[in-house]
């Protein structure tokens, strides 16, 4: 998500409490947020979860025990969230 974009969601929805980033791409467009704006998870108050991609792509590896880290990170995430908008 471009910085912009991001900024201008924020915006249009105040009361926004969690951010969900779901893969590296959205990691990234975060963290270039933050670059040009320091506080603003501390001045909104925002909790911020990461996680994996939600595409299946994201468990392609031959790695049992990888993909099942995955998954557990992806379910963990989403009770994260749950829990935080409790």
């Amino acid at each position: 998500m471009p910085c912009a974009m991001a900024d201008l969601v924020l915006d249009l929805a105040p009361s926004i409490e969690v951010v969900l980033l779901q893969g590296a791409d959205a990691d990234h467009g975060w963290r270039r947020l933050l670059r040009l704006h320091p506080g603003i998870e501390r001045e909104r108050g925002l909790a911020v979860v990461r996680t994996f991609h939600p595409s299946p792509q994201a468990l392609f590896t031959k790695d049992t025990a990888e993909r099942a880290a995955r998954v557990a990170r992806r379910e963990a995430a989403f009770a994260e969230v749950a829990a935080l908008l409790r």
